[in-house]
């Protein structure tokens, strides 16, 4: 199981069983999708444990009792990497209002607002809303 599965299993379980806090392990990529999620307001703060392994903690952000972030999907996986162009990434979010992309191209992992504001495409990794 890669880091992107872990990540997106240990947050998609936390938001199913309404916890407050999910522990990651810590990786350079889990670091900046988790900072992508903060800047969004899915989460009050990200936290790092010390163990034999390094750890984040990662705050949920709650509003009447549901979860702000509803789930995290994987869309590229390491069989099947999905690229798409500027053009396919602006219907897309023209298309599906509410969802929102984290995607991987050659200026970093960028979220679909910032990717389209810099008319850049790349590899989509995630889905979430």
């Amino acid at each position: 199981m890669n880091q992107a599965n872990k990540l997106i299993s240990n947050l998609n379980m936390a938001i199913k069983n309404n916890r407050l806090n999910c522990i990651v392990s810590y990786s350079n990529f889990n670091l900046v999708v988790c900072n992508i999620l903060l800047k969004e307001g899915y989460f009050y703060s990200i936290g790092f444990l010390k163990s034999k392994n390094l750890k984040m903690n990662v705050k949920l952000k709650y509003f009447k009792n549901k979860s702000v972030l509803k789930y995290l999907k994987q869309i590229s996986k390491s069989g099947n990497k999905r690229y798409w162009s500027y053009r396919k990434l602006k219907h897309f979010c023209h298309s599906k209002a509410g969802v929102k992309l984290i995607i991987s191209t050659n200026k970093g992992i960028l979220t679909s607002e910032q990717a389209l504001n810099n008319r850049l495409g790349g590899e989509v990794l995630f889905e979430y809303n």
